[in-house]
């Protein structure tokens, strides 16, 4: 039993002194916050030091501070968690700020960051800073602006300059993309459907093609796309408003739009 774990009562109990402990001794830190015993517990840990400040209804953990839930955990090198009182007793966390070297691990894959908050009322991590990247096991999801993740829907979101590279070889750039996660046969989860917004462009080994939006489906490796399309190989080129895209087999199919307007076009170089 660690020293935190054996104040526990009495921290929790006392008025706001501030700093609840510090030094390298510190381990697993106030387990089971979370509200009622039917209710998923919290926990924290830290390697330096917890400071507890009861004014402001907040824990702040320092040195490689993690915060678990489920099969969420949240680590930054200091995280701030953010708790209220319940009518019925006792406390929930609801809310908690990550900062510095920001790493998110769950059952989709690994997120990377500089700042994420984790909003556990409307079931939201957002992540912020440069180089923002979720890795699965299929691919990797990158973005410039925010990248979000909604635990219980198994859902990422992307935004500003937001690409999906997979283990193939293959990209989807948009300047928004969502990605769709669902569990395979051995129970792992693995990225099922890409949905990209604004500028949308699929990278091939031969081929190119750009839209205003598009549909990628994973495990047939088709892409559905819409709106002032364009399918580039080499000089050769295909326009339209809808198109479908192979990338396992390299071919793809313009379509007419639904509403009988809109030509389709073909520039064909000689020897191309």
């Amino acid at each position: 039993m660690t020293v935190l774990q054996f104040l526990r009562p009495v921290l929790l109990a006392a008025p706001a002194f501030g700093l609840i402990a510090a030094g390298p001794a510190s381990g697993q830190l106030l387990p089971g916050l979370g509200g009622d015993e039917n209710e998923d517990p919290v926990q924290i840990e830290a390697t330096d030091s917890l400071e507890w400040h009861s004014e402001e209804q907040t824990y702040v953990a320092r040195g490689d501070a993690r915060l678990r839930q489920n099969e969420i955990e949240v680590r930054g090198d200091v995280l701030t968690a953010f708790y209220r009182e319940l009518e019925e007793g006792g406390t929930e966390i609801w809310r908690a700020a990550a900062e510095g070297n920001v790493i998110i691990e769950a059952p989709e894959g690994r997120a990377e960051a500089d700042r994420a908050v984790y909003d556990l009322d409307q079931d939201v991590i957002v992540l912020t800073g440069g180089d923002l990247r979720l890795e699965s096991t299929d691919g990797t999801l990158t973005a410039t602006d925010t990248l979000e993740y909604y635990p219980s829907d198994r859902l990422a979101v992307a935004r500003g300059d937001a690409l999906v590279e997979r283990t193939t070889g293959d990209r989807v750039r948009g300047d928004v993309l969502t990605g769709e996660f669902v569990e395979d046969e051995e129970g792992s989860m693995e990225l099922s459907i890409v949905s990209a917004f604004g500028n949308v462009r699929i990278d091939t080994d031969t081929d190119i093609a750009t839209a205003e939006q598009g549909v990628y489906d994973l495990s047939t490796n088709v892409a559905v796309l819409e709106g002032s399309v364009r399918l580039v190989r080499g000089e050769n080129q295909l326009s339209g408003d809808f198109a479908e895209v192979n990338l396992d087999t390299g071919m793809s199919r313009l379509i007419a739009n639904p509403t009988g307007e809109g030509p389709i076009r073909a520039l064909l170089v000689p020897n191309e």
